[in-house]
C-alpha cells in the first residue's frame, strides 16, 4: 500500500478518505516553529562529534539543499543524554521543532544526514577508529546550483523569492 502524507486536512479529504482497515491513518499534531536538525557519531555511549543545524531552505517541507550550524545547548544535552543511556554506537540523527517554548523531537534518523557535511572538515578515519577535531566554526554548506534552481521556483509560488535573493549567505553558497 502506498503511503500518502495529507498536510493540510479539510473537510473534503477527510470525507473523501475514510479510515478503515484497508486504509488507516496515522494522526500526530502539527507543531509550527523552527526546524532544527542534530547528527552525532557515537562510540559505545559516547558522542565523539555532533552538530545542531537548521535546513534553511526546503524543498516540500522536508529536503533541504542549505544547511547551517545552529547552537541550541538543550538538543546537544539531548541527544548526548540519549546516546549515554542507551551505549549508542554509530551515527544518528534526530528532527526537531522548536516552537519558541519548548524543543519536540519529531524522529529519529540511525544514519548519516546532511549534518555530516557540517563536520566533514573535522573527522578523521584511520586504522584505530574515527576521530574528530574541532575545526572553528562550522561551514555553511550547500548541495549544489541544481537544487537551488528548485528552490527557487518553489520561492516564487510561495511568494518568498525576494527573500531567497536578499539572502547573502545563500549566495555564497550557491
Amino acid at each position: 500500500m502506498e503511503k500518502e502524507v495529507i498536510r493540510d486536512i479539510s473537510r473534503e479529504t477527510y470525507l473523501n478518505k475514510p479510515i478503515s482497515s484497508s486504509y488507516p491513518w496515522v494522526q500526530q499534531e502539527k507543531i509550527n516553529g523552527q526546524n532544527l536538525c542534530s547528527y552525532a557519531i557515537c562510540h559505545h555511549g559516547e558522542v565523539l562529534a555532533q552538530v545542531v543545524y537548521q535546513a534553511q531552505y526546503c524543498l516540500n517541507g522536508s529536503a533541504s539543499s542549505y544547511f547551517e550550524a545552529y547552537d541550541e545547548p538543550r538538543i546537544n544535552a539531548f541527544v548526548s543524554d540519549f546516546v549515554a543511556r542507551t551505549d549508542y554506537h554509530g551515527q544518528i540523527a534526530f528532527d526537531f521543532i522548536d516552537n519558541g517554548q519548548a524543543i519536540y523531537l519529531l524522529e529519529c534518523n540511525p544514519r548519516a544526514t546532511s549534518g555530516l557535511h557540517l563536520l566533514s572538515a573535522g573527522l578523521r578515519i584511520e586504522e584505530a577508529g574515527i576521530s574528530y577535531t574541532e575545526t572553528g566554526k562550522l561551514p555553511v554548506k550547500s548541495m549544489g546550483k541544481g537544487l537551488y534552481f528548485l528552490f527557487g521556483l518553489q520561492a516564487l509560488g510561495q511568494g518568498k523569492i525576494a527573500e531567497l535573493i536578499r539572502d547573502k549567505d545563500a549566495q555564497k553558497v550557491y
